[in-house]
This record gives C-alpha cells, sequence and structure tokens, in this order.
C-alpha cells in the first residue's frame, strides 16, 4: 500500500509539472515541486547517502536564499528547475523496465556483438550509444549478460572486458548530446542565453569526432585488450538494430518536435515523450498480448518509479545550492559568472574543463558540480556572451567526468560486470579515454572563443 501511495505522488507530481508547463502556470510548478518534496522526505531514511546529506545542505541554502532582497524568487526558479530534472529520472526509471525486458534490443545488442575482430569495439562502442539513448546504463549489464560464457573464466577474460569497456563509453558519449539525458537538461536549464538546437549541432557534432578518435584508438588496458578477439559463430541479422535505431530517432524527433511546437523545454517535451513511448512500447511487446499480460507489465513499470528517486533529490538540492552559492557571489559585488569575463574567458572555460573529471576522480559527483558551475556561470557575462561553448564545457566535462568516477553508475556497473572494483576500472580503465574528450573538449572551445 506504502509503495502503491508513493506512485500516486509522483504520478502526480509529473501531472502538476507536465500542466504548469503548457499551461504556463508557476503555481502548478510548484505544487510539483512540493509533491516531490513530500515524496523525497518520505523516503528519506532509505535514500542514497549522498542524497541524505545533500537535502540538508539544500535545505540550508534554501533558508539562506529566503533572507536575500531576490532569494525567494531565486528559489522559486531553482526548484522549478529541479523538479524538471527529478521528474526527468522519474520517467527514466519508468522506461526501464519495457525496454530491458525487451527481445527486439537485445537482439539489436546482440548483432554488435557479432562483427569481426577488427570492427567489433567500433561496432559496439557506436551502437551503445544509440542504444543509451533509450536503454540508458543498462546497455552496460546488456552487452555484458550477451558475452556471458557458462565458465566462470568470462568474468575475466579481457575479450569480454572490452566490449564492456566499449559500450560503458558508448553510454557516457550519448551524453553529451542527448535531448533525453539529465545532463543536457541541467545544461539548457543553467545557461538561459544558450539556442538549444545550436547546441545539439554542436554536441552532437563533437560527439561524433569524439567517437571516431576512441573507437580507433580505444586506449585500453592489458586487462581489458582487443588484440586476440575470436570470431563470433555464426552471422545476425542488422534488422533489430535497425529497427530500435529508427524507434530512437523518432523518439528524439518527437522530443524536437514538441519543444519548436509548444515552446517547452527540452526536458518537459522529454518528460511527455518517454513516458507515452514506454506505454506503447509494453503494449506492443506484451508477449502473450493478452489484457492481462498488458496490465501486469504496467504495473510493474510503474513500481519502478522511484527507482531513482535518490539521483532527483540530489540534483534538486545540487540546484538549490548552486543558487544560493550564484546569489551569495552576487551578493558580496563580485558578479555571478564574472569569472569568466573578458580575458579570463579561456581560462576559466579551460579551468571547467579539467576541474569536473577531476572533481569526480576525487569521488564527487559530476551531476553536484555540474549544476553548481551552470548556477554560477551561466546567468553571468560568461553564460551570456560564450553560451555555446559554456555549454559544450559542461556536457564534455560531465561524460568524462562520468569516465573515471568512482561512484557513477556506469562505472559501477563495468566494475560488476568485469570482476574489477569501481575504483579500479575508473583509474585505471579510463582515464585515457577521458583525457582524450577533455583534449577534443578544449580544441572546440578554443575556437568558439577564438571565433567570438
Amino acid at each position: 500500500m506504502a509503495a502503491r501511495w508513493a506512485n500516486a505522488v509522483q504520478l502526480a507530481m509529473l501531472a502538476c509539472l507536465l500542466l504548469g508547463s503548457y499551461l504556463r502556470s508557476d503555481a502548478l510548478v510548484l505544487l510539483a515541486a512540493g509533491l516531490m518534496l513530500v515524496d523525497v522526505t518520505a523516503h528519506y531514511p532509505r535514500l542514497l547517502g549522498l542524497a541524505r546529506l545533500f537535502l540538508p545542505l539544500a535545505a540550508l541554502a534554501g533558508a539562506v536564499l529566503m533572507a536575500l532582497p531576490d532569494g525567494p524568487q531565486a528559489l522559486a526558479r531553482a526548484m522549478a528547475q529541479g523538479v524538471g530534472f527529478a521528474a526527468l529520472m522519474t520517467v527514466i526509471a519508468l522506461l526501464r523496465h519495457p525496454v530491458r525486458r525487451s527481445p527486439r534490443v537485445q537482439d539489436a545488442a546482440g548483432y554488435l556483438t557479432s562483427f569481426t575482430p577488427r570492427f567489433r569495439y567500433g561496432a559496439l562502442n557506436a551502437g551503445a550509444m544509440g542504444l543509451a539513448l533509450l536503454f540508458n546504463v543498462g546497455i552496460i549489464t546488456m552487452i555484458g549478460d550477451l558475452m556471458r560464457r557458462p565458465d566462470e573464466a568470462h568474468v575475466t577474460d579481457p575479450t569480454r572486458r572490452a566490449m564492456v569497456v566499449a559500450a560503458m563509453r558508448g553510454a557516457a558519449l550519448v551524453s553529451i548530446w542527448s535531448p533525453l539525458g539529465i545532463g543536457f537538461a541541467i545544461v539548457i536549464a543553467g545557461i538561459p542565453a544558450l539556442n538549444p538546437t545550436a547546441f545539439l549541432a554542436l554536441a552532437a557534432a563533437t560527439t561524433v569526432v569524439a567517437l571516431a578518435i576512441t573507437a580507433r584508438w580505444p586506449l585500453l588496458p592489458p586487462e581489458a585488450t582487443i588484440a586476440h578477439l575470436p570470431q563470433q559463430p555464426g552471422t545476425r541479422s542488422p534488422r533489430a538494430l535497425l529497427q530500435v535505431l529508427l524507434i530512437c530517432a523518432l523518439v528524439l524527433a518527437l522530443t524536437l518536435l514538441l519543444h519548436h511546437w509548444a515552446g517547452v523545454s527540452f526536458t518537459i517535451a522529454s518528460i511527455t515523450v518517454l513516458p507515452a513511448f514506454a506505454a506503447i512500447w509494453l503494449l506492443a511487446e506484451a508477449s502473450p498480448p493478452s489484457d492481462g499480460t498488458r496490465l501486469r507489465a504496467y504495473q510493474k513499470a510503474v513500481s519502478g518509479l522511484g527507482d531513482m528517486r535518490s539521483e532527483g533529490a540530489i540534483f534538486m538540492a545540487a540546484n538549490v545550492i548552486g543558487t544560493m552559492i550564484a546569489a551569495l557571489v552576487g551578493a558580496a559585488h563580485l558578479g555571478a559568472g564574472s569569472f569568466g569575463a573578458g580575458a579570463g574567458t579561456l581560462p576559466v572555460l579551460l579551468g571547467l574543463l579539467v576541474l569536473i573529471p577531476l572533481s569526480a576522480a576525487l569521488y564527487l559527483p559530476n551531476s553536484i558540480v555540474v549544476v553548481i558551475a551552470a548556477q554560477i556561470f551561466g546567468t553571468g557575462p560568461l553564460g551570456q556572451d560564450h553560451p555555446l561553448a559554456l555549454g559544450l564545457v559542461l556536457a564534455v566535462g560531465w561524460a568524462s567526468a562520468i569516465a573515471v568516477s568512482p561512484v557513477s553508475a556506469m562505472n559501477l556497473l563495468l566494475a560488476r560486470a568485469c570482476g574489477v572494483s569501481a575504483p579500479h576500472a575508473a583509474r585505471r580503465w579510463n582515464p585515457g579515454f577521458s583525457s582524450v574528450l577533455t583534449v577534443i573538449g578544449a580544441v572546440v572551445v578554443s575556437f568558439l572563443v577564438g571565433a567570438g
């Protein structure tokens, strides 16, 4: 019964947020934020430790904001943005069930493992990026399961490890440009001057370059080598992969159309499209296709609404804390984001690009750093004069931080699938990949700043 009430609160939160966004009702959006706070407070003892740490800090930050001249309005904006991030995490959790159990997705992932040794890593890397658009971090576990052998030696097999690393890095790359991802949502919301469509094009182009370079030179360690990959017996049809990629493209196109047609943010457009897509997917793939089967599938999907409650709470809290820091900097007459004005623009941007993955390697979640940086710099001179450059720094920094963070979900899944610790995977396997992403980002950002 408690779980049903929790699901009801989350569904009400989603409904209020969507209605408030489309009807331009700030009251409904704030009601959604209130429902989200009720939900996380009720589940506080069961949240992740980081969420339990940051929620009290966010409450303190909110109290500080209420005491500042324009603080209440800033707090309301932070809460509205934060509930959007939390709602996106909720619908991603809703999507997990239909996609995780889909035979079509499993066939698509299986096709990626059937390439010849020369092309298998690159194919998996690129294909995983496409599949992760919908499947998110689940693609890592799926590839690991597909390459599992009857004996226990598969866990330490360098061939299998290389393939799981390819899937993990593909999932990290999609976070740079995907409008369906939380990183993209944070960047767009934090930089008001940023044109979402132009940024999407820039981020996608940068990702293609990064994908080509890192697939050609993966910089894998000896314990996860691809030097002697055996040929997979038999052949598989690319039909399932093409179908899934077409579905991904359709979801992306619908999100873009809704963003332009309804004038809502990419976050709200994604929150609208993804649940509808999940419902259609469940309807299409229920097996056997009976009403009872479909009902059970819907119930199971809804029961997963709270799977990412902690992550949503962290994003909400980080947004409020970042807003408080930006407000205090402004109150001290330093000017939020003024550190990046004038001649200091490029050094600050490059410094941020390095700081985000560095802090992640030291166990500070990249979400916290990126949200706070977006709040501090996004509305200041740096965000106003160089929105594309700042947006790309945050997006590339987010992806490179995922690769080297010992506490990122992707590294945790990678480590579990490969029989190593998460710190080992983060510090021994992925620093080269993260460094290449950082260098590519630095080159593109330097060009953007130089071009004005």
